[in-house]
């Protein structure tokens, strides 16, 4: 664990939430921009049907076909991407597809009710989707996760995707 703001960060791992760690001054190879947060996405597993800090689900399961994966900087510049993330499991006209989902948006929640969200991007049909936007960072983020959220489904904008599922790489 490491000290961000002068709070000590607790890790939170219940469910199959696990994983995560908190905001911390970790460090890559450019000094002036280094991550706080990095880690890789994985699709919603069909068993697990959580809300995660007040998100809903998405009421399909969802996977990865390759790595995807969500860096937060110091200065709050966000990057995701996502590859190939298509609905999996449902044993109908949806499985390997993106359904009816065009934009999604990424959300960091922590666990102390404070949340940031992205603008929305394009979701290809073959479940790319590429985010680069400013986000601010909440103070005091404890046990961050990222979602990746549906974009324009009313009130709620499900999760698709997360960091410290189960099964992360």
């Amino acid at each position: 664990m490491r000290v961000r703001n002068g709070v000590l960060a607790a890790l939170i791992a219940t469910g199959t939430i696990a994983g995560t760690t908190a905001m911390s001054n970790g460090h890559d190879n450019d000094a002036s921009n280094h991550h706080v947060f990095k880690q890789n996405i994985i699709g919603l597993p069909a068993d697990q049907k959580i809300a995660i800090d007040g998100v809903p689900a998405a009421g399909a399961p969802w996977a990865d076909a390759k790595s995807s994966a969500v860096s937060i900087s110091a200065r709050g510049e966000l990057k995701l991407e996502v590859k190939g993330l298509l609905i999996t499991g449902t044993g109908g006209p949806a499985d390997g597809t993106v359904g009816p989902v065009k934009q999604v948006v990424a959300t960091l929640a922590c666990a102390n009710g404070s949340s940031a969200t992205t603008a929305p991007v394009p979701f290809s049909t073959t479940g790319d989707a590429r985010i680069r936007d400013h986000i601010t960072i909440p103070a005091n983020c404890l046990a961050p996760v990222v979602l990746v959220r549906i974009f324009g489904v009313a009130p709620a904008n499900p999760w698709i995707a997360a960091t410290g599922l189960t099964g992360a790489i």
